[in-house]
Parts: structure tokens; sequence; C-alpha cells
């Protein structure tokens, strides 16, 4: 492989990066002095370039604040196999006169409180989702690529419009998009772009971003399941924001519903933990969404949003019910505000409604 003196390979944040993000990996094409190549141009330059062990998936250029990212994995080989393929990158990109570096992308919003907390809607699309009557990936042969959603389906495309809108209708000062744990700072436009690109190649995709307010987030989780949070500044916070999403973002999903969680936690069967109650896996909520989001509930919540074949929730004394569109409708406990304060419910009061909705809960009564 022949070095290119224009173009510096950062070996050292390319392996880290790998190592800390489990092998799924941002490169980030960092121009120097001119704007460089765009992405449409590297995406041609690239095409044919592929992991070893998924031939089938393609590798796909978007353009971010400074150059260009391609965000790919996951490399299963040794820890030199992402620097091998930048280097390829940067052999492929030569003829397009590119000058400038190729490393790893690790933006973040900046420095942080380790520990903090956020309001989540959390929202489950069957429609958008891939194989969403199929057995979840880690129990299938692994083949072709880690696809989770379904990148051509109205409602994927719908939900990123949304999530979209709803970065740059806050103006932030600090954007970041891609891979969980391999970011690149992007503008507000350049964010559909990304989430859908990185969703059809690898699966699951984040959006951070600043505003006066607190950070905000959004997570394309796995098949089917996206998390919107919104940081907790202060006890005075109701969570009216992701109440706000859960309600307007409804004709999109099959279930939703409101957690207080750690800011970020990535898992979407995290968000359901409720004391010792039996909760769902990860694993399990990647199966036959059509069933289990429709008709059922993986738990009892403050707030959720029910389809239209899911029954009412028991005793009907305890909720208020509001319709929204597309035959959904919001459920609210009226403790909820205590609920979501607290950051619990009483075990004694929560095992009540469980026992009350126990048809409804199925294996998870």
């Amino acid at each position: 492989m022949t070095e290119n003196p224009r173009i510096e390979v950062d070996e050292k944040k390319i392996i880290r990066v790998a190592w800390k993000s489990v092998g799924f990996l941002g490169f980030h094409l960092v121009p120097e002095g001119s704007p460089g190549p765009s992405a449409a141009d590297v995406d041609r330059a690239i095409t044919g370039l592929r992991i070893a062990e998924f031939p089938d998936m393609p590798l796909r250029a978007v353009d971010v604040v400074n150059g260009v990212a391609i965000f790919t994995g996951p490399f299963l080989g040794s820890t030199h196999q992402p620097v091998d393929m930048a280097h390829q990158i940067a052999e492929l990109i030569a003829p397009l006169g590119f000058e400038g570096s190729i490393t790893a992308c690790a933006d973040t919003l900046g420095r942080r409180p380790r520990k903090r907390e956020s309001f989540c809607a959390v929202m489950c699309s069957s429609a958008a989702a891939m194989n969403n009557t199929s057995p979840p990936l880690f129990e299938m042969p692994l083949k072709k690529n880690w696809d989770r959603w379904d990148t051509s389906s109205p409602e994927f495309t719908a939900l990123v419009h949304n999530v979209s809108a709803w970065v740059t209708a806050h103006s932030p000062k600090k954007v970041v998009a891609g891979q969980p744990l391999s970011q690149a700072q992007c503008a507000p436009h350049q964010v559909a772009r990304i989430l859908s690109a990185v969703c059809r190649d690898t699966g699951f995709a984040d959006v951070k971003f600043a505003t006066n307010a607190g950070d905000r987030y959004a997570m394309f989780n796995m098949e089917g399941w996206l998390i919107v949070g919104t940081e907790i500044k202060s006890e005075d916070d109701t969570g009216e924001e992701v109440v706000r999403i859960l309600s307007e973002w409804a004709p999109l999903y099959d279930f939703g519903f409101i957690s207080r969680v750690l800011f970020g936690l990535p898992s979407t069967a995290n968000q359901m933990a409720q004391g010792l109650f039996e909760r769902p896996r990860d694993g399990d909520l990647s199966k036959d969404h059509e069933e289990f989001t429709k008709r059922t509930l993986p738990g009892i919540f403050p707030l959720q949003v029910l389809g239209p074949e899911h029954p009412d929730l028991q005793p009907a004394d305890r909720w208020e019910v509001a319709p929204l569109a597309a035959g959904r409708r919001l459920v609210t406990l009226d403790q909820h505000q205590k609920w979501l304060k607290d950051r619990h419910y009483p075990e004694a009061e929560l095992r009540a409604l469980r026992e009350a909705n126990a048809p409804l809960l199925g294996k998870w009564s």
C-alpha cells in the first residue's frame, strides 16, 4: 500500500476510537486549506470498498461541518483492520485532489457532568423496522449487514424528518451525529442525511445537540425503537417537551411511553426498568413488533400512548385519556407527576396496576 504524502492517516486515534466504539467507526476526512471533495465525490470514489466480513454492505459518505464522514462497522478482525481501510480510502480519494488527514470521528458536546438525568419519549414503529417479524439478529446467522431500520419506509423518513426539524427548531449551539460512540460535528441541515445513512448501513444512529435549556438527543436504537431525550436541568422540569413529541409523532408509531433515566442511557430495555418487576431484554424487543407493540405492553408507565388495538388501562378512574391522531390516545396516570419526580412508583401501587392490567401485559404480567 503506497503512502500518500498529501494525506495523513491518524492511526493511533483510529485504533483508539474503534476499540472504544466496539468496532463501529466513523472515518473523518478533514481537508487542509481548500474545502476538499464533496460527499458525493467521495461516494463515487469509494464505490466497491467493503469490510471483508460484510461484502454486501457499501460504504457511504456524508457531509459534516469540517469535511466528510464515512460511518461503518463493525470491524471484527484485528485492531489494525480499520487502519488498513483508512489507507484504502486515502488511495481512492487521492485522485480527487484531497489533501489533509483521515482520522476517527470523536466529536462531543464538550465536558459534561458524569451523572445527569433526562426525560425520554420512547417509541416503537413496526412499520419503520426491518425484519420486524424475524428473530433478533443475535439469534440469526450473521449475514450482509446489521440493518435494523427499513429506511425506505414512509414512517422512517417521517421520523428522521421530525428529528431533524426538532434539532433545527432549537437553533442549537452545537450538534454531533453518527454512531453512538463515534460522532462528528454537523450542521442542523446535515442531520437527516447522516441519520438515514447510518441507520441504513449499521442499524443504529444518534444525534445530540446543546441548547440554552440543556442538552437534547435522539437515538435510533434497535429495530423500530426511537428514544428522544431532554436533559433535566431543575426539578421544575415536568417533561413537557417529550410529552409534546410523544403526542405529535403518534401516527408514526405503535406504542410509546415516557421515562426518567440517566442521560443518554442507550438500552431500550433499560428505559423500562421498574424495580424487581420483570421486564423485556433488548433481544425480546426486536421480535414480532406487529403483535408485541400493537396489542400488548412491556410495562405500565406514568404516561403512554396506546394504539387502536390496545384495550383501555384499568382501573379506568385512575387514567386520563386524551385522543390523538390516527386512533392513538395518550393515557396518563392520575399521579404521573409524582411518579416522574420520585423516579419510581411505590411497589405495592405499581403491583396493583400491573395486576389490574395483566391481560394487556401478556408474558410480562
